[in-house]
């Protein structure tokens, strides 16, 4: 049970060394950006905030993508046929 202090204090170092490094990645990144590309991700955050953003995973994303190029392709096989769309 002694070695329980231990561990903790040893994984409270190593969480704080994580936190550190991303901060610094963080900055990095943060100074790289225009000062436009920093307004809009503002912009963005507040919107996503006031829940006026949505966001969805990749996965979801090529799914739509999918559906969009299956029904652009029916889609242009009925006007092929001569068919009108509803």
């Amino acid at each position: 049970m002694r070695e329980v202090p231990g561990l903790l204090k040893e994984i409270r170092e190593k969480l704080e060394e994580i936190e550190k490094r991303l901060k610094r990645i963080e900055e990095e990144f943060f100074d790289k950006l225009s000062e436009e590309e920093l307004k809009e991700l503002e912009e963005d955050l507040k919107a996503y905030r006031e829940g006026k953003l949505e966001l969805i995973d990749l996965g979801e994303v090529e799914r739509l993508k999918n559906s969009w190029i299956g029904s652009r392709k029916r889609i242009e096989k009925e006007l092929l046929k001569g068919k009108r769309i509803v």
